[in-house]
C-alpha cells in the first residue's frame, strides 16, 4: 500500500521528503513519500514574545530613570558642599560670611547702568536681605544699641540700615546705575572670632590690607581680585596711589564684636552687615572678588584658608 501524508497548505518549495525503508514483506515497489508539515508560530506565541520584550524594554527604562536620578542627586551634593556658604557646623542655619546679592560662584552679577531691568533682580534680592532690619521690625525692647553698653540676658544688638551709607542705599538704586555696584555682606557665627595674633604673617598682611581701618572691637574685611588681573579690572582708570578708592567699606571698620557670640536661634536675632561699594570696575570683563574677615575661627584657622571667614562672586558691567 502506498502511503502519502501532506499538507493542504504546502506548496512545493516547502515540501520536505524522507524516504521510509520498505518493510520485510518487500511487495511496495517505490520508498514511502511523507510530506513534512514546516513548523509554524502559533499566534500566542508571538504574543508572549513581544509581551517578554516589552517588560525588558520597561525594565530597562526604569533603570535609566534610575542611574539620572542618582547622578543629578550626586550632582547637587557635590555644589551644595562645594558652597563655602553652605558650611553649617551646628545644622540649621547659614553660617559664615554670606554676600548679597547670592548667585552663586559660577554665576556672574551682571549689569547695563542705563537699564534698570538689567538689575533690578539684584536690588530685590539685597532689598530682601535688609528687610528684617527696617526701623517697624527694631520695635521690640530686647534690641538695645550694642554702641552703648553690653546686651544682657536675651537682649540682641539692633543694627540700622542707614550706618551702611547713602551711596548704597535703595534711593541710588544700589550704586548699579551709576555703574558702581555695592554688594552687601552678612557675618552669621555662633560663637565670638577670635583675633589675630599681631606677631603673625597674618597680622602683616592684615595692617597692609586694612591700615587704618582697623579696630580693636571690630572685626576687619577687605575684598580684592581674586587674580592679577582680577585687581587690575578693580581698579580701572585709576592711578596705583589712588588704589583705596577703588572700592569703600561702610561701616569703615568692619563687623562689631558686640553681636558675638550670638544665638542664631533666636528670631530676633540680627547679624552684623557692611556694605561694599566697587567704584572703578572694568568694562565688559569677568571679575572675581574675594572678600575676607581678618579673625581666626573656632579650630584655628587662618582666615584665608577659612571656608567661614571667606566668599566670593563675580562683577561684570556691560
Amino acid at each position: 500500500m502506498y502511503e502519502k501524508r501532506y499538507s493542504n497548505n504546502a506548496d512545493s518549495e516547502r515540501v520536505k521528503l524522507e524516504s521510509d525503508v520498505e518493510d520485510s514483506y518487500d511487495i511496495y515497489p517505490h520508498p514511502t513519500v511523507r510530506v513534512v508539515r514546516p513548523k509554524v508560530i502559533s499566534h500566542s506565541s508571538w504574543k508572549e514574545a513581544l509581551t517578554q520584550v516589552t517588560h525588558k524594554r520597561t525594565l530597562l527604562g526604569v533603570l535609566a530613570v534610575l542611574m539620572i536620578s542618582l547622578l543629578l542627586l550626586i550632582l547637587i551634593v557635590f555644589m551644595v558642599q562645594g558652597n563655602p556658604q553652605s558650611e553649617d557646623p551646628d545644622g540649621g542655619k547659614n553660617y559664615g560670611l554670606v554676600a548679597y546679592p547670592s548667585v552663586g560662584q559660577e554665576q556672574v552679577i551682571n549689569f547695563k547702568p542705563d537699564e534698570y531691568d538689567s538689575f533690578r533682580t539684584w536690588m530685590d534680592q539685597i532689598e530682601e536681605a535688609l528687610y528684617p532690619y527696617t526701623p517697624q521690625r527694631l520695635s521690640s525692647e530686647r534690641y538695645i544699641n550694642c554702641d552703648l553698653r553690653d546686651r544682657q540676658g536675651e537682649e540682641q544688638c539692633t543694627f540700622h540700615i542707614f550706618d551702611l551709607g547713602l551711596e548704597c542705599s535703595h534711593g541710588k538704586d544700589f550704586g548699579f546705575s551709576s555703574g558702581k555696584p555695592c554688594v552687601l555682606l552678612q557675618l552669621n557665627l555662633p560663637f565670638r572670632p577670635g583675633t589675630v595674633d599681631k606677631t603673625s604673617e597674618t597680622w602683616k598682611k592684615l595692617y597692609q590690607t586694612v591700615g587704618t581701618r582697623w579696630n580693636p572691637n571690630f572685626v576687619s574685611v577687605t575684598c580684592d581680585g581674586k587674580t592679577a588681573t582680577d585687581k587690575d579690572n578693580l581698579r580701572h582708570n585709576l592711578p596705583k596711589p589712588m588704589n583705596e578708592t577703588a572700592m569703600t567699606f561702610t561701616p569703615v571698620t568692619g563687623f562689631p564684636l558686640a553681636y558675638f557670640p550670638s544665638d542664631l536661634e533666636d528670631d530676633i536675632y540680627l547679624a552684623p552687615l557692611m556694605m561694599v561699594q566697587f567704584r572703578s570696575l572694568k568694562p565688559f570683563r569677568e571679575t572675581t572678588v574675594e572678600c575676607i574677615v581678618w579673625a581666626q575661627d573656632k579650630d584655628g584657622n587662618l582666615p584665608e584658608v577659612s571656608q567661614l571667614y571667606r566668599t566670593e562672586f563675580k562683577l561684570q558691567l556691560q
